[in-house]
């Protein structure tokens, strides 16, 4: 139901220029920054608003009881050369929408974000789980087993196997399972053991130039995977304590939506990666907004792009797990260069080849517990008999009590990354 709005509440059609200068800069690396303004919310209250009373011109009463209009100009973007344009969007408040069996998603506090829309219904997002197990992966065609989320035959046909433990790894924002190391992720994981290995591929979802219709639909496929992996526990017995979900960007977060649907639904999972978790619209939100330490058993969270020379980084700076990991610093990756290895920087991308290095290799990355990195440098931390700890997939080793706060470790320029 869509409750009455105050028309006099204009605060709502007001823009946070710091926040659109930032954002203006994000978009300039990538194509298209108009589609930003043409794509209306899910539920499609431009259509609403003009077919209620014309033209959101005729604001306040554009949008009848029930909305408001609000109209934006040109804005240009904190000096560069790249304009968006925002007009004719009805702007609705305290609503949320539904979709069964994954529930509900509400645009109140704290999800009442500047310009995000609701996320869009799964039908449309096409969301895929790819299984691969070893036997697949050593095939030719390497054909990966589709599991699609709400379908049960997909998960019978799968012959998913339970008594192996499962891996669940989750792209960002502009990428699919096309992504350049897609085939390393499955090597890696699938070279350290025999378990089951799936790439979440919300391609839909997360491509194109409009992040923020991206972090919208994040919540969605967090909760399609989060349903898929309590499907798999009631029909395969999926033991939940053997099951490990990672996400790049805005993976991360996603990941986290997908831990957050399990523990409401009364389980945990053991653990939850998130590497180089992003930052815009994430940094210092409510918990419930981003990845954070209630979303597993244990989480462990990889910085690499923090900040850049004046600007915040891609990733986000805060911590978001129990564990949290700062190499180099968590900004200026030795050996990348301005710009990035394709759209994303450098930096940012080095949190997962960091992890990726760090499945198969004999090298330990490893990190000391500090209070900054300065510290580290200057051999200011605990030694390593009592707070050391290793980044990546051993991380979370049981031989040593667990010690949250921040680590910090240096790496070489180029792989094999890890010094020690």
């Amino acid at each position: 139901m869509r409750d009455t709005v105050n028309h006099k509440d204009t605060k709502d059609c007001l823009i946070d220029m710091a926040f659109f200068r930032s954002l203006c800069v994000i978009l300039t690396v990538v194509s298209s920054v108009s589609a930003l303004s043409r794509q209306p919310p899910s539920y499609d209250c431009y259509k609403d608003c003009n077919k209620k009373s014309g033209l959101c011109e005729s604001y306040p009463n554009g949008c009848g009881d029930e909305g408001f209009c609000c109209k934006f100009g040109h804005r240009g973007c904190a000096g560069l050369k790249v304009k968006i344009t925002l007009h004719h969007y009805c702007v609705y408040k305290e609503r949320k929408v539904c979709y069964p069996p994954y529930g509900c998603f509400s645009g109140d506090a704290p999800f009442t974000r500047p310009f995000v829309p609701f996320p869009r219904d799964p039908k449309d997002l096409g969301t895929k789980l790819l299984l691969h197990t070893r036997k697949t992966w050593s095939t030719p065609e390497r054909k990966p087993i589709i599991i699609i989320p709400n379908d049960k035959q997909s998960i019978i046909d799968s012959g998913f196997d339970a008594s192996k433990p499962t891996t669940v790894y989750v792209h960002g924002f502009m990428e699919s399972s096309t992504k350049f190391w897609t085939p390393d992720i499955f090597d890696a994981f699938l070279k350290s053991a025999d378990m089951n290995m799936i790439f979440v591929d919300w391609t839909e979802g997360a491509k194109g130039s409009n992040y923020l219709r991206a972090i919208a639909d994040a919540r969605v496929v967090g909760a399609e995977i989060g349903f898929t992996l309590k499907s798999l526990h009631e029909m395969t017995g999926l033991d939940m304590t053997k099951v490990h979900i990672l996400g790049f960007s805005l993976g991360a977060h996603t990941a986290g939506y997908a831990g957050e649907y399990l523990r409401k639904s009364g389980h945990t999972i053991a653990r939850l990666t998130g590497l180089d978790p992003a930052g815009p619209y994430f940094e210092n939100t409510d918990p419930a907004v981003r990845l954070d330490p209630t979303d597993a058993t244990y989480v462990d969270v990889v910085h690499t792009d923090t900040r850049t020379v004046i600007l915040d980084g891609v990733g986000a700076a805060m911590r978001m797990g129990h564990v949290d990991f700062y190499p180099n610093g968590g900004y200026y990756q030795p050996g990348c260069k301005i710009g990035g290895e394709r759209w994303t920087s450098c930096g940012h991308e080095r949190a997962v080849r960091y992890f990726l290095e760090s499945i198969n290799s004999k090298c330990l990355f490893t990190a000391k517990m500090c209070n900054s990195y300065e510290d580290y440098k200057n051999d200011k931390c605990e030694p390593c008999t009592t707070d050391c700890r290793r980044m990546g997939y051993f991380s979370n080793d049981p031989s040593r009590s667990l010690k949250s706060g921040k680590y910090f470790l240096q790496t070489n320029a180029q792989a094999p990354y890890c010094i020690h």
